[in-house]
């Protein structure tokens, strides 16, 4: 899987673009959205978009609600012309500073269940470490994020026996300067 994504701010939220690729010529997927996400209050978030993917145009949408002060929860869908494309849940507990644990689960058409189970380590506000497993078959990844200003930057590895390691990497906005 390869994935870029980019995002800004636009009046009181933040717009992007998420391109995604996934598997081998025969059996490649690619996704191209544009989003756009805000926050609802003090603990809601919500997102939504349209897109473009193999089957065609695409609409998502999800949101994260704090369900406490180191508990969220999150809520994805997404929906093209034949109906119900994917739809995902997840929590993240922050287990203790400055760990957090993230268990999701997601169901894609015409596949089986599929989950993840990561952990998130920030040793510094800045800086991040994550890794875990994703279920569907079995994958292991593992990850580093920073901030520099107001930008954040990732880059992720998964690895697949038979297909080596997959990238990903995402540059953001963070719509506040890190000190």
């Amino acid at each position: 899987m390869h994935a870029l994504t980019a995002a800004t701010p636009v009046g009181g939220g933040v717009a992007g673009v998420r391109v995604l690729h996934a598997g081998v010529r025969r059996y490649a997927d690619t996704r191209v959205h544009v989003l756009y996400g805000l926050r609802l209050g003090k603990a809601v978030l919500a997102s939504g978009g349209l897109g473009y993917g193999k089957d065609g145009p695409e609409a998502e949408m999800g949101s994260v609600w704090e369900v406490g002060k180191s508990c969220r929860l999150g809520v994805q869908l997404r929906m093209g012309a034949e109906g119900a494309g994917y739809g995902g849940i997840s929590l993240t507990y922050g287990v203790g500073l400055p760990v957090e644990l993230e268990l999701a689960a997601g169901k894609e058409a015409g596949y089986l269940l599929s989950g993840r189970v990561q952990l998130m380590y920030r040793p510094v506000e800045r800086f991040v470490l994550v890794g875990g497993y994703a279920a569907g078959p079995l994958l292991p990844y593992c990850g580093v994020g920073w901030a520099a200003g107001w930008w954040k930057m990732g880059i992720v590895g998964r690895w697949h026996p038979y297909l080596g390691v997959s990238p990903g990497i995402m540059i953001g906005w963070n719509g506040r300067e890190h000190n």
